[in-house]
């Protein structure tokens, strides 16, 4: 399978940068994937889990809101967080304690 350079990047840090097989990432309708060969592209991310397929291996970020540049040279992700997860399980309670903490508290 063909791979691509993929960054992901917060204000923090660079969380993430490395040859990937796919990705799928949050939209702001929906999850989608890239594989290599996508057509370029510049779409916002809403907060959710980002799956990266690498080799046998599947690696698991929690990112908030943020944007995707698709080009030919490979993959840019900026977002406001971006919390390495240890599996899909995991993904899940650290999403929803990232968006517990994200929303305004009630006054």
């Amino acid at each position: 399978m063909a791979v691509f350079k993929t960054t992901i990047l917060t204000l923090e840090e660079a969380a993430f940068e490395d040859k990937v097989d796919s990705l799928v990432v949050p939209g702001l309708n929906g999850r989608f994937g890239v594989l290599a060969g996508h057509a370029p592209l510049v779409a916002a991310l809403q907060a959710g889990i980002l799956k990266i397929g690498k080799g046998l291996e599947t690696i698991y970020f929690v990112t908030g809101d943020g944007m995707i540049n698709i080009s030919h040279e490979g993959v840019l992700i900026l977002a406001e967080a971006a919390i390495k997860c240890s599996g899909d399980f995991d993904a899940e309670e650290k999403l929803e304690a990232y968006i517990r903490a994200s929303s305004p508290v009630p006054v």
